[in-house]
């Protein structure tokens, strides 16, 4: 039975416990400011993997498919995770060089992966699982895109990421700031 505030009773007359969540309209419109904790929950998440190969000869930076846009809001946080799998080079004193970027920003070195010994073949290398927390700076209307760059660490051989068909991931995460 719904309880009806009076003159009589009044506001301050109502326990604690006694409104529930039933007692909530759905179609009401509460302020996440007004819950407790509207800060560090995942608001979106969008992922994706790809097993496209890149390679390079080149110590300058390029793309790789490991690229994902999302469109936060203008006050929160994205963690980036990383799972960048199927690295190789090719010749002694070749290094593979992994880096974090948003759109034309670099925001971290995530792996470098070098002083390999054997000349005839490719070497493969570990996968890597990379996280990093950005503060994107985005107005709330605009996607941001983040991508993982290759190079070759000394211009000399080749270096690769995502060889023999491995898979590798992005996941974008929205938290709430």
């Amino acid at each position: 039975m719904p309880t009806e505030i009076s003159g009589s009773t009044g506001v301050n007359k109502i326990q604690d416990n006694t409104i529930v969540n039933a007692d909530i309209n759905s179609s009401a419109a509460i302020a996440g400011s007004k819950i407790s904790g509207g800060t560090g929950k995942v608001l979106q998440v969008v992922s994706m993997d790809t097993s496209t190969s890149t390679s390079s000869t080149s110590s300058t930076f390029a793309d790789t498919a490991i690229t994902l846009s999302i469109t936060p809001s203008a006050t929160s946080k994205v963690l980036v995770t990383v799972n960048a799998n199927g690295f190789h080079k090719r010749t002694t004193n070749t290094s593979c060089r992994l880096r974090l970027r948003r759109g034309s920003t670099t925001l971290a070195a995530i792996a470098e992966y070098s002083n390999y010994t054997d000349d005839s073949a490719y070497v493969n290398a570990p996968g890597v699982g990379f996280t990093y927390l950005d503060t994107h700076g985005a107005d709330g209307s605009t996607a941001v895109t983040y991508m993982v760059q290759l190079a070759n660490g000394d211009n000399s051989g080749t270096a690769a990421i995502g060889i023999n068909s491995s898979v590798s991931s992005i996941t974008l995460m929205e938290i709430a700031g």
